[in-house]
């Protein structure tokens, strides 16, 4: 690693730790940061690169062309698999399931018996964060629906999110609304994963358009069923 790239990291990083508790247009600013810094590691790590892991199947859960998600069945499952669906990150405005995941999770959770599926949502500010959970909701009804064909055992699913993805799983892991008005409950989910969450109860830390968001951050991230 240069001189140069270290001293770069540095200053991004020393940025982001001087306004913490800053609120306002400083907050809003690391947040951009702590995005770009995050968009950075994961080129870095090849997340990003080369094309989309083949044998995925894609579904559409409604009739927005956002709203789809592409799945890899387990491999070597004897029976019906658990499965994971990841909710990319990306400020609730942009990501994608097609480069949200790199070469990393769909090739590591099938080998080890799991399904994976990576899906899309509608993105703010065409829809709101309360929209993106009920679509994330949404997806995981239209797999519940198709659980037999797909092989997926349909009472082990958890939720993994990234970032504002994180956000989104833990909103629809922690209020009954929107699992309810896809015409699931909190039973249909085995677990919750908020990983690198974007927003937390204190000020400045919330997102946008989402007084929910203060609840789910209030309340605890990850639920799993005995």
């Amino acid at each position: 690693m240069t001189r140069r790239f270290s001293t770069g990291w540095a200053a991004m990083a020393a940025f982001v730790a001087a306004s913490l508790m800053v609120p306002g247009p400083l907050a809003e600013a690391r947040e951009r940061l702590r995005e770009r810094i995050a968009e950075r590691m994961a080129e870095r790590m090849g997340a990003d690169a080369g094309a989309k892991v083949a044998g995925s199947e894609t579904i559409a859960y409604g009739r927005d062309p956002l709203q789809t998600l592409d799945i890899w069945r387990a491999k070597g499952a004897a029976g019906p698999a658990p499965l994971i669906v990841f909710v990319h990150g990306g400020g609730w405005k942009r990501g994608d399931k097609d480069n949200a995941t790199g070469h990393f999770k769909p090739e590591h959770y099938p080998a080890e018996g799991y399904a994976f599926a990576s899906i899309n949502y509608r993105l703010v500010p065409a829809a709101t964060v309360e929209e993106q959970a009920a679509d994330v909701a949404a997806a995981v009804r239209a797999i519940v629906e198709r659980a037999d064909a797909l092989g997926v055992d349909r009472h082990r699913i958890v939720l993994m999110g990234h970032s504002a993805g994180a956000h989104l799983v833990a909103l629809v892991g922690t209020d009954p609304r929107y699992l309810k008005g896809a015409g699931l409950s909190f039973a249909d989910i085995a677990g919750v994963i908020p990983i690198d969450g974007a927003a937390y109860a204190r000020p400045g830390r919330s997102a946008p358009r989402s007084r929910p968001a203060e609840a789910a951050s209030r309340s605890a991230a990850f639920r799993a069923k005995g």
